[in-house]
């Protein structure tokens, strides 16, 4: 099965449920990697246009932000660092923003290479937070979506161990009734049989 063709399935089915469900709330989470936000994006946007939420998940951030830290301050100033921004990415919409100037003001951003931990937090947050709007934990959190895609990773890890591919989907229900539900084992094994096995 082609990937192109997995991710038409999915697209299908979000339809499905958004036709059942109008007020349900859809949100694409994933890590930062560009060819991910394409695929997504490529089949997502053309069918629900804006009417859908987008976030870097959470704790990639956090472990770019956590590198970062590391470099600017010694250890225990570091911790504390990462405590107040993870507190201000949480409460405050533009969090990201003031997070990177903080970066750029810093003087230590090595610039481009490897192993540049500044540089690739400064990079990270300039190609996912302004323009991208992905990176509006605030408001995640005050629609009751997801912050983080490790529910469902794992999920995709017991029916997919294997295989290279998963499929990122989180439906969240609402606040009202505070559920969220991931495709369950027996649904993701009839509607993705070569990317599944079946679980003992």
């Amino acid at each position: 099965m082609e990937i192109s063709s997995v991710y038409g399935t999915a697209v299908a089915d979000a339809a499905t449920l958004r036709s059942k469900r109008p007020d349900l709330k859809m949100e694409l989470l994933c890590d930062g990697a560009p060819e991910m936000w394409n695929l997504l994006e490529e089949g997502f946007i053309p069918q629900f246009g804006n009417d859908l939420y987008r976030l870097v998940d959470l704790h990639h951030l956090m472990e770019k932000l956590g590198a970062a830290a590391r470099v600017i301050d010694d250890p225990p100033a570091a911790g504390e660092r990462l405590r107040r921004w993870k507190m201000s990415l949480l409460n405050r919409a533009r969090a990201a923003t003031g997070i990177l100037e903080e970066l750029n003001a810093s003087g230590m951003d090595e610039g481009v290479g490897t192993d540049h931990p500044v540089h690739a937090a400064i990079t990270y947050i300039q190609s996912h937070s302004a323009d991208a709007d992905r990176m509006n934990y605030a408001r995640a959190r005050r629609l009751g979506l997801a912050l983080g895609s490790g529910s469902v990773e794992a999920t995709c890890k017991e029916v997919a161990p294997d295989h290279p591919v998963t499929i990122r989907s989180y439906w969240s229900w609402g606040p009202i009734q505070n559920q969220k539900r991931s495709f369950s084992f027996r649904r993701a094994r009839a509607r993705y049989p070569r990317l599944t096995r079946t679980v003992q």
